[in-house]
């Protein structure tokens, strides 16, 4: 069996706002194992919503459609720095960028493991 995974879950928490919205729609692991899915739920954190400013800067750097998800959490990654660096960016906000960064890159590992088992 074969599962589309959303990078950011909770849904119910990347849902609330149309710019977390999107980023949750864009970042997906097409046709991932059941049993990868699974084991990454079991051994990742779920992703903290990113605050509400940053959100806005985030959802305006991604690009609609990703092919690779692992080029997704890059370009995720890069625009995070880049809110992280906006003048009115308070310490709090970057801290909760940089752990929702951190959540995201646990899951590469089961994703690049999703992405060797569908290319053999």
């Amino acid at each position: 069996m074969k599962d589309v995974h959303h990078i950011m879950n909770p849904q119910r928490v990347h849902e609330i706002y149309p710019q977390s919205a999107y980023i949750r729609r864009v970042m997906l692991v097409r046709d991932m194992p059941r049993h990868l899915h699974d084991l990454l739920h079991r051994n990742t954190s779920h992703v903290p919503l990113l605050g509400y400013y940053a959100l806005q800067r985030v959802a305006g750097e991604m690009q609609p459609y990703y092919e690779d998800p692992l080029e997704s959490i890059d370009d995720f990654s890069f625009a995070v720095d880049l809110a992280n660096k906006h003048p009115k960016a308070r310490k709090v906000e970057r801290e909760l960028g940089e752990l929702t960064v951190h959540t995201i890159r646990e899951q590469i590992p089961f994703i690049r493991r999703a992405n060797y088992e569908r290319e053999v």
